[in-house]
């Protein structure tokens, strides 16, 4: 148990220090978009909060990598290093929209590409409780299934905030 208290405080921590580092960054090369009649902020906020995310997401792998309860995770396949992978896709694409402003179709492929990297590697739904009843769905049931919850999860967690640099 000990183990996952730790990870999660260095995530916590490690995100948290660095959501302040990347808005003093993000202000020192004035990297705030213009305000958009869609948002609600008074001045230009900087939106690369995705980036403390994801150097916060490495911390906690780089400790769990050292603690035994996780030595499996690391060793056994390859759904840690697709994780890894997916989220650096995300990041990338995440920072890519916050200086450019991508196309929603653009945003939206990616997050396809990585969720569908994830179900390839076998990080999947496997079945759903329904009622009472368990239904396990077919190989690529599965697999599609895994992939439109994923990036549907990416999005609720996008329009629920509201806010840009919200979630971070």
């Amino acid at each position: 148990m000990t183990s996952y208290v730790l990870v999660a405080a260095v995530a916590i921590v490690v995100t948290a220090v660095m959501s302040y580092a990347v808005l003093i960054f993000a202000r020192k090369f004035q990297l705030a978009p213009e305000l958009r009649a869609r948002d609600v902020h008074q001045a230009p906020t900087p939106r690369l909060g995705g980036v403390a995310m994801f150097v916060g997401l490495l911390a906690a792998f780089g400790i769990a990598a050292t603690q035994e309860e996780f030595s499996g995770l690391f060793t056994g396949g390859t759904e840690i290093w697709a994780l890894m992978g997916a989220c650096l896709l995300i990041a990338v694409v995440g920072v890519l929209d916050d200086l450019l402003d991508l196309d929603w179709m653009i945003k939206l492929g990616a997050q396809l590409l990585a969720a569908g990297l994830l179900a390839w590697n076998g990080v999947q739904i496997v079945s759903l409780p329904v009622g009472d009843t368990l239904v396990i769905g077919s190989p690529v049931v599965n697999f599609v299934l895994t992939v439109l919850l994923i990036a549907l999860v990416m999005n609720a967690v996008n329009f629920v905030d509201g806010l840009d640099g919200l979630v971070a």
